[in-house]
């Protein structure tokens, strides 16, 4: 019994419901990223219009690995039916920077040791909300 969402999601990118050209330019950069010395792509637009969605069935045509973050996902919310009856004060507190470079850092020696080209998709870009976060997040990226 699957969510009406998996069970419903696009499995090619014929199924997808955006523009042909707009697939077309992500899939080219995808297949020359590497090529060109490419490492980010940004694609903007209002939640829920398929940016997402997009790279994760190109992913899976080209036969990239997929590795995902998002503030949703780091934060344990998806986890909580592991947990029972908890109380929010004893969730634990993590630095959202500390874990997105974490993450940043497994995707970069898993690709060193594997030959299968590895894509990170970042959903939410992990906002502190404290000055510093414009030069943190900078180091983190480059």
């Amino acid at each position: 019994s699957k969510l009406w969402l998996e069970k419903y999601a696009p499995r090619s990118s014929e199924d997808l419901c955006l523009h042909p050209k707009k697939i077309a330019q992500v899939r080219g950069w995808l297949e020359d990223s590497n090529k060109f010395g490419q490492t980010f792509l940004l694609l903007t637009g209002p939640p829920g219009c398929g940016k997402s969605t997009m790279v994760r069935v190109l992913a899976a045509e080209m036969g990239l690995k997929l590795s995902c973050w998002s503030e949703e996902t780091d934060s344990g919310v998806r986890k909580l039916s592991d947990w029972g009856d908890i109380d929010w004060r004893d969730m634990p507190k993590r630095n959202k920077m500390a874990s997105f470079r974490s993450h940043l850092l497994r995707g970069r020696y898993h690709s060193l040791e594997s030959q299968s080209k590895q894509l990170t998709l970042i959903e939410d870009i992990p906002f502190t909300g404290k000055l510093k976060f414009e030069t943190e997040f900078r180091g983190i990226m480059e």
